[in-house]
């Protein structure tokens, strides 16, 4: 049959393995990336958590009780 999909399990394997690599590579750059963003941002986190102990959550004063 002309334009037949011939499709093997080494086909299959291959591309499976390659979208494995790409997930984990995926997740390896995003977990660079949070780690790089609380290190950029640690002495503002902290400075923002002091600021709660401080004054309290913005806002308490309207939420349900």
């Amino acid at each position: 049959m002309a334009g037949e999909l011939k499709c093997t399990y080494e086909d299959i394997e291959a591309d499976v393995k390659s979208k494995m690599f790409c997930h984990r590579l995926r997740a390896k750059i995003a977990a660079v990336e949070v780690a790089e963003w609380n290190r950029e941002n640690a002495q503002a986190v902290a400075e923002s958590d002091e600021w709660v102990e401080q004054n309290g959550l913005p806002l308490t004063k309207y939420q349900p009780e």
